[in-house]
């Protein structure tokens, strides 16, 4: 039987008194985590991250900060803490994937696409990634690759709104009206709080000359973001084009309050007959 000496038991007991320590902040901190209590998921995970107690937990430890920080808007931190969850763990696909986001949400796109493009050297087929790869392509004007990445998000049959809007959006562009008009209703069905989407159907109906469902998809728009003053203008558009000139003068002058400068809704204005 192995005899410890005090001094040794001491660190002994110490040693499997962190370890303990730090499963039970772990669990916490997924528990808080996954009831949007951030603050407390934060603390939870900063004692595993300083205890340093179980090496195997600190890519995820402090991916979830990260992801907690993201949420909360707190982006630098959680920079940070994806960048850390790398270092411990250089193939953390889900921490390629959000540094990505990241990166998206503070507008340096070239980071943004270093990221994904790390996610997919690990052989990542993420719909989220294939959208946000996207997106970055559709904002750089690579249609090409941004339809591949994207219709690679909504053939896997687990793709976000996001996907079907950037697409729809994409198709918009590209003159395809039926695919559009699938795309951003499928996009408006997932998610009726995507005013992108529905904005943009306004766009493909107007282009359509189907201006009464313009208008219902414009109306949506407006109801829920009475600041949004392009909507109010192709509205007043569709309102004219369907001889609702009342409804239209209304919008225009909506317009106007919004942007007193706007040559376009003055010039309508005149055209109706109104000063």
């Amino acid at each position: 039987m192995k005899i410890f000496s005090a001094p040794m038991l001491m660190i002994i007991v110490l040693c499997f008194s962190a370890l303990a320590f730090a499963e039970s902040s772990m669990e916490n901190a997924r528990t808080f985590f996954e009831s949007h209590q951030f603050d407390l998921a934060i603390k939870e995970l900063t004692n595993v991250i300083s205890e340093k107690a179980h090496l195997e937990d600190m890519p995820e430890a402090y991916y979830m900060r990260g992801l907690c920080y993201q949420f909360m808007n707190k982006m630098d931190w959680a920079l940070q803490d994806f960048i850390s969850a790398l270092d411990y763990d250089p193939h953390y696909v889900s921490a390629y994937i959000a540094l990505g986001q990241a990166f998206i949400e503070t507008g340096d796109i070239e980071g943004a696409k270093d990221s994904f493009e790390g996610a997919l050297d690990e052989g990542s087929e993420s719909p989220v990634l294939f959208t946000s790869l996207g997106y970055i392509y559709l904002l750089e004007g690579d249609r090409v690759n941004a339809r591949q990445y994207l219709e690679k998000a909504v053939t896997s049959g687990q793709a976000s709104s996001h996907a079907y809007a950037n697409l729809g959006y994409l198709d918009y562009l590209e003159n395809r009206m039926e695919e559009a008009e699938f795309n951003l209703k499928k996009a408006a069905e997932m998610n009726t709080e995507d005013l992108r989407a529905h904005f943009t159907l306004g766009l493909v109906y107007v282009a359509s000359g189907k201006f009464m469902e313009a208008a219902d998809q414009l109306q949506v728009v407006v109801n829920r973001d009475s600041a949004d003053w392009e909507a109010r203008l192709l509205l007043a558009r569709c309102y004219i084009e369907l001889g609702l000139n009342q409804a239209a003068e209304g919008q225009l002058k909506e317009v106007l309050t919004l942007q007193p400068e706007n040559v376009t809704a003055s010039d309508w204005l005149k055209n109706l007959g109104i000063e």
